[in-house]
């Protein structure tokens, strides 16, 4: 009976995806064109916003662990480190109140069909991107004790836990206090590009234990020390008599930054996110 259960266990574990082929350079460069597409969004009004969305890989895939819990980090590698033209993942508008339902159905299903057609083959062909994202899920695969049968990940390069925070601070806009009692961080919504640092695993890193973090009550409710409140502050005060010009920006911004990369929440989070992340990171911590 045992032996009969374990048999058929072995049979279901070899038929799920991830599983009933060796892994190769190839296959994981197949993989690209499931993590994301173009979905249409009602506006109303027979109005509808074809725009691309990160998609999820069903349960039982090897790899479902890594993507579907990890999209900030998944879309840092799209959105800083890919070098597909910009219209392959431009948003578009269409109108199509003057179709009727079932024509307005045909139409989206055969413009997504040609979006998504020519967004996965530039993904495919997209050398810069496919080369981390190989990196990446060679690191995981390896993490699982699976093989890829025609390439091994490099070594992973240490990183300072001082290095990490740096990195983690170009993601911010702006530190201030409020009322004498809050910190308050802002994060750089820009496209301004400006927290790439040719380290993609490790930005992508960084970049996900921030999203994550400022969105959690712990992250909102934390109370500082009063002396790094009195940093904040006397960094207002400094910085509140420049002018509003693009250099006094810059300068604004990296003082701010400097800051926030000694804040002890910063750092908190991300040695809680490198201890969660560790075993399938493209780096290790020496510290």
């Amino acid at each position: 009976m045992n032996r009969l259960v374990l048999t058929l266990g072995l049979l279901l574990l070899f038929d799920q995806p991830g599983f009933c082929q060796l892994w190769t350079k190839q296959r994981i460069r197949e993989q690209l064109p499931l993590l994301t597409k173009f979905q249409e969004i009602p506006l109303g009004d027979g109005r509808y916003l074809l725009t691309p969305v990160l998609d999820t890989l069903p349960d039982q895939h090897v790899l479902a662990d890594l993507y579907n819990r990890n999209a900030f980090y998944v879309s840092y590698l799209f959105g800083r480190y890919s070098a597909f033209p910009p219209e392959t993942v431009a948003s578009r508008e269409v109108n199509l109140s003057s179709k009727t339902k079932l024509e307005q159905q045909a139409y989206l299903k055969d413009t997504l069909a040609r979006l998504n057609s020519a967004l996965h083959r530039a993904m495919q062909n997209d050398t810069l991107l496919n080369r981390h994202f190989l990196d990446m899920t060679a690191y995981y695969l390896e993490a699982k004790g699976i093989r890829i049968n025609d390439y091994t990940a490099p070594p992973k390069p240490a990183i300072s836990y001082t290095t990490l925070l740096k990195l983690s601070s170009r993601i911010f806009g702006s530190i201030k206090l409020i009322d004498d009692q809050h910190v308050v961080y802002q994060l750089n919504l820009s496209n301004d590009r400006s927290e790439v640092a040719n380290q993609p695993l490790v930005e992508a890193f960084s970049h996900q234990a921030v999203w994550f973090a400022t969105m959690s009550r712990d992250w909102q409710e934390y109370r500082h020390d009063s002396s790094f409140m009195e940093e904040v502050r006397s960094l207002q005060n400094r910085l509140a008599p420049l002018e509003d010009t693009p250099e006094n920006r810059t300068i604004t911004r990296q003082a701010m930054q400097e800051l926030i990369a000694r804040s002890p929440l910063l750092e908190q989070t991300i040695k809680q996110e490198y201890q969660r992340m560790k075993p399938w990171l493209g780096f290790i911590s020496t510290d």
